[in-house]
C-alpha cells in the first residue's frame, strides 16, 4: 500500500530530538511492509528530503501549506498513493483533504491536539479563530474517517466527521521498556510533571497545586521536564514561592533520560486545560506510575480505575488527591497496574495494526 502522511513535523533525522516518538513508532512500523513518504510542513534544520525508519521524509519551506500541496499533488504523479493519513486536523488536514478530493484518494484524519476547542485565556486552540473553525470543519466533513486518541476528541470531532473511531497512539515498548510498579521508596513522595511548558498544560496550575501540597505539610519532591516556552515563567514561579528546594525544572530530555526519571517516581501529575491524549500518562503507565491529573484525554478516559481526575483547573482538588494518593499506597499500586494494563494493551505495534485496518476499510478493493 502506498501511504501519504501528512504532518506539522515530529520526525527529524535524529530521530529524537524535535520528533514526536508516537509519531516516529507508527511511521516506522507502516513503513516496514508499506511504501511510506512524510509531508511534513515544518520541521527545523531538518534537510529538505531524508529517509527514517524506511520512510522518505518530505520537507516543506514557505509557503508550506502551499508547497505540501503542491509536493503531495507531484508525488502522487511519481507513484499514486492509495491513502492520505493526516496528522491534526486544521493545515495537515486541510492538505490532505483538498489534494485527496481531487485525485481520487480517501483521506484519514487524526485530531491530534486542540483543533477543536477554544480556550482564550490560554491563548490556545484551532476554534478560536473562525478561519480555524471553517477549515476543521472542511477537513472532517470531506475525510472518508476521522480518528482521535480518546473518547472525549471523538465525541468532540463526531459534530462535524461522518465516521469516527478512537486510536490511542501507543508507545514503542522497544524504546520504552516495561517495568513492574514497585511500592514507595523511603522518605518524600516523588512527582513527576511532563510536557511542554506552555499555557495549555497548566504550569500557573502546577505552581498554586504545589504551594497547596506545602500548607498541607505534604512531603514531597517535583521533577518538571519539557520545552520551555514561557521565557521561565516557571522557574520564576517556583522561586517567586520558595519551592526551590522541592522543584527541580529540568528541561527537555532525552527518552532514555525520560525513562530514567519516570521509573523513578511515585506519581505523575497532569494539569492541562486540555489535551487529546496525552502520550505521557501511557509513559508514565508502562514504568509503573499512576496518573492524577485534570479530567482530560487519557486522565478522564481512565479515571477512577486506572487514575484519578479532578476538574479541570481546580487546585485544591488536585492537591487532596496527591494527598490522598500519597497515603494510601494500596491505591497507589493498584491504580498503576490497572493503568500498565491498558498502556500495554495499546502499544505502537498496536496502533499501527489498528490505522492498517482502518485504511483498508476506506482503500477501494
Amino acid at each position: 500500500m502506498n501511504v501519504g502522511l501528512v504532518t506539522l513535523g515530529g520526525l527529524d533525522p535524529s530521530g529524537e530530538e524535535r520528533t514526536i516518538p508516537v509519531q516516529r513508532a507508527l511511521v516506522a512500523r507502516l513503513a516496514r511492509h508499506h511504501d511510506v513518504r512524510v509531508i511534513a510542513l515544518h520541521q527545523p534544520d531538518a534537510p529538505p528530503v531524508f529517509d527514517l525508519d524506511s520512510a522518505q521524509i518530505l520537507v516543506c519551506r514557505r509557503p508550506a501549506t502551499l508547497r505540501a500541496v503542491q509536493r503531495l499533488m507531484r508525488e502522487h504523479r511519481r507513484r499514486p498513493f492509495d491513502i492520505l493519513h493526516a496528522f491534526w486536523a486544521i493545515r495537515p488536514g486541510m492538505v490532505a483533504t483538498w489534494c485527496g478530493r481531487r485525485l481520487g484518494v480517501p483521506v484519514l484524519v487524526h485530531v491530534a491536539g486542540g483543533e477543536l476547542v477554544s480556550l482564550p485565556a490560554q491563548g490556545y486552540g484551532g476554534a478560536r479563530s473562525w478561519w480555524g473553525r471553517v477549515l476543521a470543519h472542511y477537513t472532517l466533513r470531506h475525510a472518508a474517517l476521522a480518528t482521535g486518541a480518546t473518547a472525549p476528541i471523538c465525541l468532540a470531532a463526531a459534530r462535524w466527521a461522518g465516521r469516527v473511531e478512537r486510536v490511542p497512539l501507543g508507545v514503542d515498548l522497544q524504546r520504552w521498556p516495561v517495568c513492574p510498579p514497585r511500592p514507595r521508596m523511603p522518605g518524600p513522595l516523588r512527582l513527576a510533571w511532563v510536557g511542554s511548558i506552555n499555557r495549555v498544560k497548566g504550569p500557573d496550575v502546577l505552581v498554586a497545586v504545589v504551594t497547596e501540597l506545602v500548607r498541607r505539610r505534604v512531603d514531597f519532591t517535583l521533577d518538571v521536564v519539557g520545552e520551555d516556552t514561557l521565557d521561565g515563567f516557571l522557574q520564576s514561579r517556583v522561586a517567586s514561592h520558595g519551592l526551590g528546594d522541592r522543584v527541580r525544572v529540568r528541561g527537555w530530555l532525552r527518552q532514555h533520560e525520560l525513562h530514567a526519571m519516570l521509573r523513578g517516581a511515585d506519581l505523575l501529575v497532569h494539569t492541562a486545560w486540555h489535551e487529546a491524549g496525552p502520550v505521557v500518562v501511557l509513559e508514565a503507565a508502562l514504568v509503573g506510575v499512576p496518573t492524577v491529573g485534570t479530567a482530560v484525554g487519557h486522565v478522564a478516559e481512565w479515571s477512577p480505575g486506572s487514575a484519578v481526575a479532578v476538574p479541570v483547573g481546580d487546585v485544591g482538588a488536585l492537591a487532596r488527591a496527591v494527598e490522598a494518593l500519597a497515603a494510601d499506597e494500596p491505591r497507589r499500586v493498584a491504580l498503576a497496574r490497572a493503568a500498565q494494563t491498558r498502556a500495554v494493551a495499546v502499544d505502537a505495534d498496536w496502533t499501527a495494526e489498528r490505522f492498517l485496518a482502518l485504511y483498508r476499510d476506506v482503500v477501494p478493493s
